[in-house]
């Protein structure tokens, strides 16, 4: 999609206006910065409640080693169901099998209380606004929860504090990945009431993609040709999807010379004793996954 706004313009709209005008500063220079191939994961919405939780994402973590050539892992929120410590120590037993690293961010099924997210951070550590670098490729992770608050509140100042500083760390010109628990995308349900103002900095970054969780369902919003904002399903034995689908899995994202593009791995559907839609019976035969397109190199 080709644009005609000058750059002072861009600058001058919000955040939330261009992703839903579909455009986004930055996105055609990412094609000229210095990348390296890689390869990850993303998986979001896993809600770890209790021991017979443990086959399913032992098998999960074994679909992940399978990715060949995967580098690293995004666990976008919901780790666990209730925040306990034995929950915690669980999941992280089962993702150390992981051959590649992961990184986490917390959603609203962290926190063992709306002031008490200790177990869960005993765990993961509580460095929940992190960016770093790898083959190239620019990423940022952001805490944007409240405790246990599912809908109708803003992230804390601290994330918004972090997000502007930004710009002034990170390189302008490198493609950039975003991801979030709470939705930030346009529209989409459950979106965190401030993600415009958090979104606002990153109009100076050359951000090829978002990454968000909490709402279980496929969701997409296109910025700048292929620069997305997407929401998956969950990949969660306890837990179903909102939409009423019943796939369950995790993207694999390749990114190459400045691009980048997705394949949604199925994983779970048919796992015995996996949640389903308002407790609906799977159907004999399911419709093939529906990913909404997404860009190619």
């Amino acid at each position: 999609m080709a644009y005609s706004l000058s750059r002072r313009q861009m600058m001058k709209l919000s955040a939330g206006a261009l992703l839903a005008a579909q455009l986004w500063p930055g996105r055609a220079r990412a094609a000229d910065a210095a990348t390296k191939p890689l390869k990850f994961i993303v998986v979001n919405d896993l809600h770890y409640v209790e021991d017979s939780c443990a086959p399913f994402f032992e098998g999960m973590v074994k679909a992940c080693n399978k990715i060949e050539g995967a580098g690293l892992v995004l666990v976008v929120g919901d780790l666990v169901d209730g925040g306990t410590a034995g929950q915690c120590h669980a999941i992280h037993d089962i993702l150390a099998g992981l051959k590649m690293p992961y990184y986490v961010t917390a959603g609203n099924h962290d926190p063992l209380s709306q002031n008490d997210r200790g177990p869960w951070e005993s765990v993961f550590g509580d460095a929940l606004n992190v960016s770093f670098e790898r083959e190239g490729w620019q990423f940022v992770g952001m805490d944007t929860s409240d405790g246990k608050k599912v809908s109708g509140f803003d992230c804390h100042q601290e994330t918004l504090d972090f997000a502007a500083a930004l710009p002034g760390k990170l390189e302008r010109s490198k493609p950039t990945f975003v991801y979030t628990h709470f939705p930030l995308g346009p529209g989409v349900s459950l979106r965190l009431r401030n993600a415009d103002a958090l979104l606002e900095p990153f109009k100076q970054l050359n951000v090829a993609a978002i990454f968000n969780g909490h709402y279980h369902a496929f969701t997409q919003k296109t910025a700048l040709n292929s620069a997305l904002v997407t929401t998956n399903v969950c990949c969660s034995h306890m837990r179903a999807n909102h939409d009423g689908t019943f796939e369950k899995g995790f993207f694999v994202i390749e990114a190459a010379e400045g691009r980048w593009k997705r394949t949604f791995v199925e994983y779970g559907t048919d796992f015995p004793g996996s949640a389903t839609p308002n407790d609906k019976p799977r159907p004999a035969t399911r419709p093939a996954v529906k990913d909404p397109s997404a860009p190619s190199f």
